[in-house]
């Protein structure tokens, strides 16, 4: 088994000592206290970093990489109308679909950015009362 282990190197053995963790357990409690112990206890410094990192990279680089891009704040400001163009509802309309949302007669509604409407001919992403959903293009009318 070192013959193996030496071959692939130190992500291969870490892996080795946590499935080795699960299975000399008899319980699911069991386990996560050997794995405990197997984390806290490393052979060397040198087997546990890889791991440590591979664990920061994957929780930590999506969130850094949410926040680094500004149109999800965009889509929260639509919603607030924050500089964009608002419409009153003609005429009632329920929605069918999930995608879709029902507004009555008169409502006001904001509608989205040009970049995240969804390209469908007749219909227009609108938000209304902190609702976001589609709604027929025809039943609404643009204020000036």
């Amino acid at each position: 088994s070192s013959g193996i282990n030496a071959e692939y190197g130190v992500g291969h053995r870490i892996f080795d000592r946590l499935w080795n963790c699960f299975a000399k357990s008899a319980t699911p409690h069991e386990a996560v206290q050997n794995v405990a112990w197997e984390m806290a206890n490393p052979a060397g410094p040198q087997d546990l970093w890889p791991f440590v990192t591979f664990l920061l990279v994957a929780c930590a680089g999506p969130y850094f990489i949410y926040k680094m891009f500004p149109a999800v704040k965009e889509e929260d400001d639509y919603m607030e109308n924050v500089g964009h163009d608002t419409a009153t509802v003609l005429f009632p309309y329920m929605a069918i679909n999930p995608d879709e949302l029902s507004v009555g007669v008169d409502a006001q509604v904001i509608l989205a950015p040009a970049h995240l409407q969804p390209g469908v001919h007749g219909w227009t992403l609108v938000s209304c009362d902190g609702a976001i959903g589609l709604v027929p293009s025809n039943y609404i009318q643009l204020n000036t």
